[in-house]
């Protein structure tokens, strides 16, 4: 009996387990029914594909989607839009997609949804290594031309060498947003090479006429847009290095949108007029590459919401280059955001050029993700900063009202070194909700020679206007810190040693703070306030020859403390003090050249109305005439004007006379 009963239990378990099977595939496609599934494909890339799937009732279907699915099991939601239809249309497989899948889902108008089975694609020619252009849902294969207007996504011709060592974009007009497969799963959103195990050395694409990228697409769950032109090359060539790309020709390239508008793994060679925009408030990044080169007499224009230009090695802006560029700070991915102007490991190189850059920090942006901008400069690297050649430098930064405060680390430039040879830069920071910013901050020395350099520094918190944990050298220039916190102490040129030598009319070292210390050595650190010592000796302030104090007059170098963010905890500076106040130093500092140059006064003499024969036998020597200001001949003034009083009488009577006559 317990026997019979245990077959029945087992029996009728099987029949729910059957029945909620059925149940469930039920509930799971009872939307529209499919009477043709899509098929498999078989195809050597880069070929087209195609997958359908034919619904019982086309009638009874009120939308389709597609979907990818990699090998990696990630699903990916087409976007295209034959992805929106009953046929998908791929224009270009790619190597990946052997052995992966595409599905469709089929919906009524209630919301019901029907999913179809799997269709498999098997790459024939998976073994091959073939070398492409990617242009959006297309390819161009080396010694190929693709003809935008037969696409969907713009006019204008791609062409990519026999040889694999160019591409000539001819007046291209691209735009991203009617790609007829997909935005993601594309090798490239916009352009891009798929070179491995390249042999090239040098990579070069040729500019024709107006040409534009544009990239509209965005992710909104990766707060990403991907990249518009990526020249970025898997393999390395013979030398050990990927090739040196290089960008120019006859015409110009404006690139719209991306979160890396540029990028590349190899040495990048900028040689033509470019512009990169942001696409709307999306953030984007604009050049990404190894050693980027700005060349001779080459135009760029940024105004786009991330870094300008980031560089793994070094940034190069060469003669006659002109870089006018702005930026407003993103919301990147993660608690805290930063970001730059330029950004490189190695050094930066400004040589006649004219650089201006600016930064817009908006912390609206940045409210809905309860994130912070943690920093935010003009110039950022390990390596020196060389302005040298008549370079002209400005970087400016502002901050829209929003949340205070909004972010710290502002500022201008931080470096390993600054150099500024025969150019001038201009720093100008001002925003209450910035904080514990720097206009300059250098791990090592500051040299600033027949320069000037301009630092406005007006923020909140801690605010330092030039600061070198090196030496501050200053040789024939003008340089002024104006310094002030809306809540701290504000510090305006800070350095361990200095060496101040001016020899020229007008040269000066202006250092203002609104409450801090307008100049100071740091010469150590204790537990213990020190102040002015009249036995102390100056260790760390070296003045030219011709250099002296004119703010405080006379000033007396001395020792004073200023105190840490620990508490009890010090920094001891050598400064300047006025002779007449020991016990506070000054908030203006002002160094200047004792030597004035001579000013030369030129006179004009009036010539008298009728001139006596001598005057006219003998036009008078400028060197007979005693010069403007000299006393020792001021008698001689008075005898030749009443000479002249008595002479231009007797003329008068004489005329008089004869016309009486």
């Amino acid at each position: 009996m317990k026997r019979t009963i245990s077959v029945l239990l087992a029996i009728l378990l099987m029949m729910s387990v059957v029945f909620c099977s059925v149940t469930a595939v039920s509930a799971e496609n009872k939307g529209p029914a499919i009477s043709v599934q899509p098929q498999d494909v078989s195809v050597n890339y880069p070929d087209s594909a195609e997958f359908t799937v034919v619904p019982e009732n086309p009638a009874a279907v009120a939308s389709y989607q597609w979907y990818y699915v990699d090998q990696m099991g990630q699903v990916f939601k087409l976007d295209g839009s034959s992805a929106k239809t009953a046929t998908l249309v791929c224009p270009s497989t790619h190597k990946d997609y052997d052995g992966q899948y595409f599905y469709c889902e089929l919906a009524d108008s209630s919301g019901n949804v029907t999913t179809s089975d799997p269709a498999y694609v098997e790459i024939k020619n998976y073994s091959e290594n073939k070398k492409m252009l990617y242009v959006g849902d297309y390819t161009v294969e080396r010694g190929k031309t693709l003809d935008l207007s037969t696409t969907t996504m713009g006019s204008g011709t791609v062409s990519y060498a026999e040889d694999g060592k160019s591409m000539t974009l001819n007046n291209v007009q691209f735009d991203s947003t009617n790609m007829i497969f997909d935005h993601i799963v594309s090798a490239s959103l916009c352009f891009t090479i798929d070179d491995s195990n390249t042999e090239i050395e040098r990579f070069d694409v040729n500019l024709v006429g107006d040409n534009c990228i544009k990239n509209t697409f965005y992710q909104e769950a990766r707060n990403e847009s991907g990249i518009s032109l990526d020249l970025f090359f898997t393999g390395v060539p013979k030398s050990g290095k990927a090739p040196d790309v290089h960008i120019g020709g006859s015409g110009k390239l404006n690139i719209i949108g991306g979160t890396i508008e540029l990028r590349t793994n190899s040495d990048l060679y900028l040689e033509a007029p470019i512009s990169f925009n942001a696409y709307g408030e999306y953030f984007s990044d604009a050049v990404n590459g190894k050693k980027v080169t700005v060349g001779e007499n080459v135009p760029l224009d940024f105004d786009v919401n991330g870094t300008l230009i980031y560089a793994k090695n070094s940034i190069d802006i060469n003669k006659g280059a002109v870089i006018k560029a702005k930026t407003s700070a993103p919301y990147v991915m993660g608690e805290y955001t930063h970001k730059n102007g330029f950004l490189c490991t190695n050094d930066i190189n400004i040589t006649n050029a004219k650089v201006d850059i600016e930064l817009t920090a908006d912390p609206n942006r940045f409210i809905p993700n309860e994130t912070a901008l943690e920093s935010f400069l003009g110039m950022n690297n390990n390596g020196a900063v060389n302005i040298t050649d008549n370079s002209e430098v400005k970087i400016t930064q502002s901050c829209i009202k929003g949340r205070e405060p909004y972010f710290s680390h502002g500022g201008g430039i931080s470096c390993g070194e600054l150099n500024v040879s025969d150019s001038v830069l201009d720093i100008n920071v001002n925003s209450d909700d910035i904080f514990d910013s720097y206009g300059i901050n250098a791990s090592d020395n500051i040299t600033v020679t027949d320069s000037t350099l301009n630092c406005f520094e007006h923020t909140a918190g801690r605010v330092f206007g030039i600061a070198a944990n090196g030496d501050f050298i200053v040789k024939d220039s003008t340089v002024v810190s104006d310094c002030n916190s809306a809540d701290e102490k504000a510090y305006g040129i800070m350095y361990k040693t200095t060496n101040i030598d001016l020899n020229l009319d007008g040269n000066k070292v202006d250092a203002t703070v609104n409450d801090g210390f307008a100049m100071g050595a740091n010469i150590g650190k204790g537990r213990e306030i020190k102040g002015f010592d009249k036995d102390y000796e100056v260790v760390a302030t070296t003045l030219g020859e011709n250099t002296i104090f004119e703010t405080p007059l006379d000033a007396v170098i001395n020792q004073a403390s200023m105190e840490q963010s620990t508490p009890g905890s010090y920094i001891y500076l050598e400064t300047p003090y006025s002779p007449d106040n020991t016990e506070k130093t000054p908030n203006h500092i002002v160094i200047k050249s004792n030597i004035v140059e001579p000013t030369t006064e030129e006179t004009t003499e009036e010539p008298s109305e009728i001139p006596t024969e001598k005057e006219t036998a003998k036009p008078a020597s400028p060197s007979d005439a005693p010069t403007t200001g000299d006393n020792t001949n001021f008698g001689l003034w008075i005898v030749l004007l009443a000479v002249s009083t008595v002479a231009l009488l007797s003329v008068t009577v004489r005329r008089k006379k004869t016309q009486d006559k």
